[in-house]
C-alpha cells in the first residue's frame, strides 16, 4: 500500500529509517520489526545502562514486546494489522513514564499510519 501521500517529508525519511520505504509496499513482519527496530534505537542508552549488550539490543527488545504482545492476546512472530495497532498503543502507554510525550505522539502517529495502510 502506498503510504507517500499521508506522510510528511520528515514521517517519510523516519519510516524509511526503520525499513519502510514510502511507495513501495510492505507487510505487517516488515512493520513489526521496524516497530523492533524503532524502540530499540529510542530506548539504546536505556538498555545498555541496564546490562544489555549493544549487539542484543533487537534481540532484548524483541523479547519485550513478544511478552507484551503476549499478554495482549497476540502473537508477534504471526503479526496482523490489528495486532500491530494494540501493540503500538501498549508501548505507546508503556513509553509515557519515562519519554516526553511528544516524541510518543511523534512515533505513535508514525507507526499508526503505517499499519493503517495494511491490507490485514
Amino acid at each position: 500500500m502506498d503510504i507517500t501521500v499521508h506522510l510528511t517529508n520528515e514521517q517519510k525519511e523516519e519510516a524509511c529509517d526503520y525499513g519502510i520505504t514510502a511507495g513501495k509496499p510492505y507487510t505487517a513482519t516488515q512493520v513489526r520489526d521496524a516497530i523492533v527496530d524503532c524502540f530499540a534505537k529510542v530506548h539504546k542508552e536505556v538498555l545498555l545502562s541496564q546490562g544489555v549488550p549493544e549487539d542484543q539490543l533487537k534481540q532484548a527488545v524483541m523479547k519485550m514486546l513478544t511478552d507484551m504482545s503476549q499478554k495482549l492476546g497476540d502473537d508477534i512472530k504471526r503479526p496482523t494489522k490489528k495486532s500491530l495497532q494494540k501493540l503500538v498503543n501498549a508501548l505507546a502507554k508503556f513509553s509515557g513514564s519515562f519519554r516526553s510525550n511528544d516524541i510518543i505522539a511523534q512515533r505513535h502517529k508514525l507507526f499508526s499510519i503505517i499499519i493503517g495502510h495494511l491490507k490485514r
